[in-house]
């Protein structure tokens, strides 16, 4: 259970706290815009007042499964957008939301923080799955939904009460399905690149390092070509002037640089 001023989860570049009266803006932003509700069967935007977003603010719960959400960028302490925590019904199986400003498209933050409402899910509720229903023309919603690692399950069109057919579309959507399963070895995965990429310091001066990478000879020459990083290959060197280099049934691994911004030591590594 969460105060509404504490800060509910974050990721690298967000945090996600409740909805507070001043958000009202934010919420008639989003409700009252064709381009963020359309996909969820409202063409002409939800029709909806301020002063009725202040009501639902004000009447929301104190859990944070009862609450909406706004997301926040840290850098900037500039408000992205607004998702949701749903409690898993009595199959198992929660729900998510998210909807952000157009202006904030195409920054991978929707990713971002789908993924953090998964981590929030499967560590703090007995969720089994995360279902999402993304609108098949919502060609984004359906690549995060991939992107985190949902798998889609199925089809269907949802239908509005008559009462609201007069300024609602049907819903054709998709339905994906992250299992807790899938994401507990996800995260198992992540955790062990992630730890190859923590901040090092450098042996000589003990200046923080920068990671980077390194790019091929070729891409330094030309650079219309392919972006490659330099990868290290298990055992000798097996090179023939007929077949070339050999490097099959070989381990490779890509190869993580970091640099000492003071010294200019340069060290390699690997996952």
């Amino acid at each position: 259970m969460q105060k509404n001023n504490e800060i509910i989860f974050e990721t690298k570049r967000l945090y996600v706290r409740p909805a507070t009266i001043g958000d009202v803006d934010l919420f008639f932003a989003l409700w009252s815009n064709p381009q963020v509700m359309s996909n969820v069967g409202f063409p002409q935007g939800l029709q909806i007042t301020r002063k009725e977003i202040e009501k639902k603010i004000q009447n929301q719960g104190v859990s944070e499964f009862d609450q909406f959400l706004v997301i926040v960028l840290k850098s900037t302490g500039q408000v992205l957008g607004e998702c949701k925590l749903h409690l898993p019904n009595p199959k198992g199986i929660a729900r998510t939301d998210i909807k952000l400003l157009p202006k904030f498209w195409g920054n991978k933050f929707g990713v971002e923080i789908k993924r953090g409402l998964l981590s929030y899910l499967f560590m703090n509720t007995d969720c089994i799955i995360v279902e999402a229903t993304p609108n098949i023309g919502n060609i984004a919603s359906i690549k995060m939904q991939e992107a985190v690692g949902g798998q889609r399950i199925g089809e269907s069109v949802y239908h509005f009460p008559e009462e609201k057919r007069d300024y609602t579309k049907p819903v054709h959507l998709y339905i994906y399905h992250v299992f807790r399963e899938a994401w507990q070895g996800n995260m198992e995965t992540e955790g062990g690149r992630s730890n190859m990429s923590q901040p090092k310091q450098c042996v000589s001066c003990e200046t923080m390092m920068e990671d980077g990478f390194l790019l091929t000879g070729n891409e330094i020459t030309a650079l219309s070509a392919k972006m490659a990083t330099q990868w290290w290959v298990e055992g000798e060197v097996d090179f023939s002037r007929w077949s070339g280099l050999d490097i099959k049934n070989r381990e490779i691994k890509p190869v993580l640089a970091y640099r000492c911004p003071s010294c200019g030591r340069l060290d390699l590594f690997t996952e």
